[in-house]
């Protein structure tokens, strides 16, 4: 399980450098939000966690399931370490990808 292995500090710096070369690998693939988080090397339970929000809603935002809120824009901003212009970006690429 992902979780276990995150947990375990001799996986966990594999686990962010293969999701750093897969955003890196698949530009045109993986867009969105999604692309930011990989880019940091985070699981979505990582976002989450540094948002304060839930996995599920992570994911939801990921795939264009729900519309995000200012709130939730700023706070994936400070926990990405990007603007607020960058979340903006990712989720219009997002809408682009379909």
């Amino acid at each position: 399980m992902v979780t276990q292995s995150e947990a375990d500090s001799r996986r966990a710096p594999y686990l962010e450098k293969a999701r750093r070369d897969l955003a890196e690998r698949e530009p045109d693939r993986i867009r969105g939000l999604a692309a930011l988080r990989l880019r940091k090397g985070w699981s979505q339970k990582r976002l989450a966690t540094e948002v304060g929000t839930s996995q599920p809603h992570i994911a939801r935002l990921e795939m264009g399931h729900e519309d995000i809120l200012m709130e939730t824009a700023r706070r994936l901003a400070a926990a990405l370490e990007l603007s607020i212009a960058d979340i903006d970006a990712a989720f219009f690429a997002r809408e682009q990808q379909g």
